[in-house]
C-alpha cells in the first residue's frame, strides 16, 4: 500500500503542498517552519484511514499556532471527517475550496464537484447547492448530508 507524497514549491510569500497517494498509517507530515502561510492541495488524495486520520489531527494540532493554512480542493474522504471528528481541522485553517459528491441512483453515475468561495459558497456560511446533469440530462443528488458536511463553513 502506498504512502502520503507531498510535492512542495514555493510562490512569493507561500509554500505550497501537494499532497497525494494515501495517508495511512506508513505515513507522515512533515513540520512546517514558514515563514509565510502554508497552502495544502489534496486533489490528488486518494485514500485517509483511521491511521491517517491521527496522523492528521497530530500534525494539525502540533501547527495551531501557525498564522495561516490553506486546504485547496479537499476530496470527499478528507472533507467527510470534519464534521464527524473534534479538532480535525483547528481555527488556523481555512478550506478554500473542497468536492462535494453527487451520484444518480438510476444511472449509477457519480460526480465530485469542486466548490469554491464566492461562487458555490459564501464566506458567511452560506451556498447553493450546485444543480448537477447526469448523462441522460437528469439532475444528480447530493451524496451527502448538506448540513453537516458544509457545517464547518459557519465556524468562521
Amino acid at each position: 500500500m502506498s504512502q502520503l507524497k507531498i510535492e512542495k514549491a514555493k510562490k512569493n510569500q507561500s509554500e505550497i503542498w501537494t499532497f497525494s497517494e494515501n495517508l495511512n498509517e506508513f505515513s507522515s507530515i512533515p513540520k512546517f517552519e514558514g515563514p509565510g502561510e502554508l497552502i495544502i492541495n489534496m486533489a490528488q488524495l486518494k485514500m485517509m484511514n483511521s491511521y491517517g486520520i491521527k496522523i492528521w489531527c497530530q500534525w494539525i494540532n502540533d501547527h495551531k499556532n501557525l498564522p495561516n493554512i490553506i486546504l485547496e480542493e479537499c476530496p470527499y474522504i478528507f472533507m467527510k471527517n470534519i464534521s464527524a471528528i473534534r479538532n480535525f481541522i483547528t481555527p488556523n485553517v481555512t478550506i478554500n475550496s473542497f468536492f462535494v459528491p453527487y451520484i444518480c441512483e438510476d444511472t449509477d453515475e457519480a460526480e465530485n464537484i469542486l466548490y469554491r468561495p464566492g461562487i458555490e459558497y459564501q464566506l458567511d456560511g452560506t451556498f447553493k447547492i450546485v444543480e448537477v446533469k447526469n448523462s441522460a440530462g437528469k439532475n444528480m443528488e447530493l451524496d451527502v448530508d448538506s448540513k453537516a458536511y458544509f457545517s464547518f463553513l459557519n465556524k468562521k
